[in-house]
């Protein structure tokens, strides 16, 4: 066979080989049958699926990619959910292999509603400003356009995620408004109808009737009147430019209502004092406006005088006051006259002199409307020159009356009377016929003064003396230390008397003396005792007395001894007064050898109260074994060291003293064998060891021992 052959053989094997595959393939077919390619939201679509060869006999499988845009069922039901776009795929598993179909799908949201948007003004069917310009069947929404005017048209849709906002729009008289793509041009005077419609849902959509007028190019006003009273009315008057202009009319605002109001005729009225502007807009939409100025005045309505009559002196003036009402009055200015000129005087500020005794009559006018007036009678009158008092100087104790004497001139004044006042009434008052009265204690002056307003006065001091109406003491018992001084308080009834001077004197000058003349005497202790001191007032004679205990009672005692004896505590105290002490009262503090706190109570602290309650005459001492030890109990280990203190004492006389803690005496036993440095514990605030009245180290080996039982008292 030739080469040539052998190719030829190869090719037709070939093309057959080929042929057989295409047709296998060809044979094995799965496909998703729709032309639809679209969906609205809500909406379904039912897939049919053309499957041939070995996708014929597997079970299908259906799957949305995305299930927020749009699901699939078992049965090939596509269901339109959300905006947006989805890949619906059909699967059949073979033995072989997986054969997959996929459809693409857009979901739509729907155009519900369209209407025009942008800066369009859009009249309803009632507005008053189309009365008269249009007819209206169909109430539509109206669109109106000056001749001429050219529109650029927009629409807004629902909802607002809708897919598409393209919109279509044509007017049914071309030859009135016509749109080309988005622009309305307004051709001729006349009305027609404008259609819009969404392009994605042709079915929505809105008409507008749209009405070509003439608009206004400029308004100019006129008035009646540019000034008018308050309440007062004026008419305002427009005139239109071009006088052919579609729609005649304007809205009227006032630029101040609390000055002047306007009505939707033009007319305004005024309401209160003060100038506004006037505005008139065209209401064709042109926005043509004009303003004029209106100035509302406010008429005097009354004019008051300070005074309904006057009494004046020869000589003398007083102005009077005029008030114009209301107070938003535009010219309050008035003009004064007098009716009769040679009894008194009237200046233009209303200042009235009197000339000579008579009576007239001033009258005030409103110089804006002379027919507003009022009227003041006014009485000349011949006033006093002078007046004296007889004395200068007065003088009345707290409680009693005096009377002021005075004299007036001349002798032929019209009236005499006069008035009195007190400078200070806690001090003096003074009744309508000059009789003063002493209220308390200091110096008030007396005014007598003319009442026809002559302004002539005299003035009179009078001293007010309040007398002694009692003493006694501020405490009437005070104690003083021998050669020290103390100052006493004498208090007066009442507080605020005027003599305060006193003499006083001592009942026993070997006890105490006593010096000064007024109400602080000062004592001074000259030995142990009791002894009065007795004050008499200069003024009345009232006596007052104090007692006076005379020593030093913070040191009436002293620890003179203080020791230990077999570990027992030993001590001695001395009465340094002259009172007889039936009970003294002491605290003592213990520590051991090493300085520690030693437990000695039932308490177990280290600080136990004692007493000693047997009479002390002046100068004796304490015995051994008659001290009074509270909750004492004998401490098992040695004592090194002992603070005693004293507290205080009671007298036979029944007197308690407690001591002052600073000068309370106290005293300190240091054993041979303590380790640590004394602490003297407790003393009063301030105090330490140092400050003890004395300090004693008891020798070695003393051997006293105590009369009374252990823990009882030493």
């Amino acid at each position: 066979m030739t080469a040539g052959r052998k190719c030829l053989v190869s090719a037709l094997v070939l093309l057959v080989i080929l042929s057989w595959a295409a047709m296998a393939m060809a044979a094995n077919t799965l496909k998703i049958d729709t032309q639809v390619k679209t969906l609205f939201e809500g909406e379904t679509l039912s897939l049919s699926l053309r499957r041939e060869g070995a996708p014929a006999e597997g079970d299908v499988t259906w799957k949305s990619s995305q299930p927020g845009v749009a699901t699939v069922d078992e049965n090939g039901v596509v269901t339109a959910v959300s905006k947006g776009r989805v890949t619906i795929t059909a699967s059949v598993p073979t033995a072989k292999r997986t054969y997959r179909a996929e459809f693409e799908l857009t979901v739509q949201r729907a155009v519900e509603t369209i209407a025009l948007a942008g800066n369009i003004t859009l009249l309803e069917p009632d507005d008053p400003a189309l009365a008269g310009l249009c007819e209206n069947p169909d109430a539509l929404q109206v669109l109106l356009l000056n001749k001429g005017a050219r529109l650029t048209l927009s629409a807004s849709v629902t909802p607002e995620g809708a897919s598409s906002r393209k919109f279509d729009a044509a007017t049914d008289n071309p030859d009135i408004a016509s749109v080309r793509d988005t622009t309305l041009r307004a051709t001729a005077t006349g009305q027609c109808v404008l259609t819009v419609k969404s392009r994605l849902n042709p079915d929505v959509e809105t008409r507008y009737l749209v009405c070509v007028i003439q608009r206004v190019t400029g308004l100019k006003l006129a008035q009646a009147n540019k000034t008018i009273p308050v309440g007062g009315t004026t008419q305002y008057f427009v005139t239109y430019t071009p006088s052919t202009a579609s729609i005649q009319a304007v809205t009227w605002s006032s630029g101040n209502e609390d000055v002047a109001t306007v009505d939707e005729n033009g007319i305004v009225t005024g309401v209160s004092r003060g100038r506004c502007q006037i505005k008139a807009v065209a209401v064709d939409g042109s926005r043509r406006s004009a303003t004029l100025s209106i100035t509302v005045t406010q008429p005097a309505e009354s004019v008051t005088l300070s005074e309904n009559t006057l009494t004046v002196a020869a000589g003398a003036s007083q102005t009077l006051k005029a008030v114009v009402a209301p107070s938003a009055a535009s010219d309050k200015t008035v003009t004064y006259t007098s009716s009769d000129p040679s009894v008194a005087k009237v200046s233009t500020s209303g200042r009235v002199s009197g000339v000579s005794a008579g009576v007239c009559t001033i009258v005030c006018q409103s110089k804006s409307d002379p027919t507003v007036i009022a009227q003041c009678v006014v009485t000349v009158t011949q006033p006093i020159t002078r007046i004296t008092f007889s004395a200068k100087e007065l003088t009345v104790n707290v409680g009693s009356q005096a009377r002021a004497m005075w004299r007036t001139e001349p002798e032929d004044a019209t009236s005499t009377a006069v008035t009195f006042k007190s400078s200070n009434e806690k001090v003096a008052t003074v009744d309508a016929d000059g009789i003063i009265t002493g209220m308390g204690r200091g110096d008030a002056r007396i005014t007598v003064t003319a009442a026809d307003g002559s302004r002539k006065y005299a003035t009179m001091t009078v001293h007010v003396a309040q007398p002694v109406m009692g003493v006694h003491m501020r405490n009437d018992t005070a104690t003083v230390g021998v050669g020290e001084e103390l100052e006493l308080e004498a208090v007066f009834e009442p507080s605020n008397a005027s003599n305060r001077r006193m003499t006083w004197y001592s009942e026993d000058e070997s006890i105490v003396t006593v010096k000064g003349t007024n109400r602080h005497p000062v004592v001074r202790g000259r030995s142990w005792g009791v002894a009065s001191v007795v004050g008499t007032t200069e003024d009345g004679g009232y006596t007052t007395e104090a007692m006076v205990h005379v020593g030093n009672y913070d040191q009436a005692l002293a620890i003179t001894d203080l020791y230990l004896n077999e570990n027992q505590v030993k001590i001695t105290v001395r009465n340094e007064s002259n009172l007889t002490i039936t009970r003294l009262y002491f605290l003592i503090t213990l520590e051991d050898e090493n300085g520690q706190p030693l437990p000695c109570t039932t308490t177990g602290i280290n600080t136990f109260e004692g007493c000693y309650s047997y009479d002390l005459e002046p100068g004796e001492t304490t015995r051994h074994g008659r001290f009074d030890f509270y909750s004492f109990v004998q401490p098992a280990r040695t004592i090194g060291r002992v603070v005693m203190t004293l507290t205080g004492y009671r007298t036979d006389e029944g007197m308690s003293w407690n001591m002052e803690e600073l000068n309370r005496p106290v005293r300190e036993y240091v054993s041979p064998l303590y380790q640590a440095q004394p602490t003297a514990q407790p003393m009063g605030p301030g105090q330490s060891v140092v400050d003890a009245p004395e300090v004693m180290i008891a020798p070695s080996g003393s051997t006293e021992i105590s009369d009374s039982p252990a823990g009882a008292g030493v």
